[in-house]
């Protein structure tokens, strides 16, 4: 584990250890295919607040890509597409958002969205066939 054994000379890889200590982890974030998984509608009643009445967010944590205001978005199982019109945060809009940032979306168009529902790109939708395979 620490070394490599002389009992095993058809072995020629690292010990484990050294593999251990070594191996790269630094891509654990997909940030090439965006996967949104919507996790909760905001929409304040009229009573709350009369200036955010056509207020329409999505929120949720940020699964994989990069989103930015004006990108062009999908919305999953339907396939309307729009644009991100803004991103919010806790301390207010930014310019980008990333996994696992917590944001919540607006978009351009209203489009019926549900809790559970996914927003990704159009060209880059999630294969739905879990048996498929992909060549590398």
């Amino acid at each position: 584990m620490v070394s490599r054994s002389e009992n095993r000379p058809w072995y020629n890889g690292s010990s484990l250890l050294h593999h251990l200590e070594n191996v790269h982890i630094a891509s654990d974030r997909n940030l090439v295919d965006v996967r949104f998984p919507v996790q909760y509608v905001i929409r304040p009643q009229k009573a709350t607040s009369p200036e955010l009445h056509d207020y329409r967010g999505y929120a949720g944590q940020i699964a994989g890509g990069v989103l930015k205001p004006g990108d062009e978005v999908m919305h999953l199982p339907s396939g309307l597409t729009t644009r991100i019109a803004a991103i919010d945060t806790f301390n207010g809009s930014v310019q980008e958002a990333f996994a696992p940032m917590s944001v919540t979306l607006r978009l351009e168009d209203e489009i019926d969205i549900s809790r559970g529902d996914m927003i990704c790109r159009p060209n880059n939708r999630p294969d739905n066939d879990p048996c498929a395979v992909r060549s590398l």
